[in-house]
C-alpha cells in the first residue's frame, strides 16, 4: 500500500496558444479512423429523428502539420471527415472529403473520379502536402480561442518534407521524464520507516502495485 504521506502527482497538459490567421502549407503527417458519439443526436430535439440517428459515427481525423519556416513551424491542426467518396456537392452540403480531395487534385473533384475513389486514395493523402486556411472559433466560456480549418488550398509548389529534427522548442510537446517502476518502488520503500535500508533483494517491484 502507498504511505498516507506519498504524493500523487497531478496530470500536465501543454497550453498551446492559437497561431494567427492566415494559410499555411502542410503536410498530412497522419489519419485515424475512429468511431465517436454522434453529437448531432445529442443534440436534436425532434423524438422522432433523434431516434433514427445511431448512436456513433466513423470518422478520419486527419493530422495536418505546418511546414513553412519559422516560428510556427511542426504546430499541428485536425480536421474530422466522414468516411465517404469526396463527391461533388449537392445543394448547399459540401463535404469535406471533397474540399480535400480537391485540393490534392488541384481541380473540382468530378463525379466520375469520385466513383472512382477508395480508401487507397485516403492513405495515399498521408505525407503528402497542402495548403490550409485557418481561422479562429469564437471564445469560449473560459476566453479559449481554438485554431479551426476553414478551407484547404492546392499546394502548387511543394516544400521540403516534415524534418521533425526542425521544430522549434516551444512547438515540441512537452517531455515528461518519468520514473522507472523500480525508482517508483524504492521512493516508496525508502518513505516508509525501517530499521535498516532496504537491499535491492528486498525491493520487489512486482508486488507493489501502481
Amino acid at each position: 500500500m502507498l504511505p498516507d504521506n506519498f504524493e500523487l502527482p497531478a496530470p500536465s497538459k501543454k497550453e498551446w496558444p492559437p497561431i494567427p490567421e492566415d494559410v499555411y502549407q502542410t503536410e498530412i503527417t497522419n489519419l485515424e479512423y475512429k468511431t465517436e458519439k454522434n453529437k448531432y443526436k445529442e443534440r436534436e430535439k425532434d423524438p422522432i429523428k433523434k431516434a433514427a440517428m445511431p448512436d456513433e459515427k466513423s470518422v478520419i481525423n486527419f493530422e495536418f502539420t505546418i511546414i513553412e519556416e519559422g516560428q510556427y513551424y511542426g504546430r499541428k491542426v485536425w480536421q474530422k471527415m466522414s468516411p465517404i467518396k469526396p463527391y461533388p456537392p449537392s445543394g448547399t452540403m459540401t463535404s469535406w472529403m471533397y474540399r480535400l480531395a480537391s485540393a490534392m487534385a488541384g481541380h473540382p473533384i468530378t463525379r466520375e473520379e469520385a466513383d472512382k475513389f477508395t480508401s487507397s486514395d485516403v492513405n495515399d493523402f498521408v505525407r503528402r502536402q497542402v495548403k490550409v486556411v485557418i481561422k479562429h472559433s469564437v471564445p469560449d466560456f473560459n476566453g479559449k480561442v481554438w485554431n479551426n480549418i476553414e478551407s484547404f488550398v492546392t499546394a502548387k509548389t511543394q516544400l521540403p518534407p516534415f524534418d521533425e529534427a526542425k521544430v522549434p522548442k516551444d512547438n515540441q510537446p512537452e517531455v515528461k521524464n518519468e520514473p522507472t517502476g523500480y525508482e517508483k518502488a524504492k521512493a516508496i520503500a525508502d518513505s516508509l520507516p525501517r530499521t535498516s535500508s532496504p537491499t535491492e533483494e528486498e525491493l520487489k517491484v512486482e508486488d507493489i502495485p501502481f
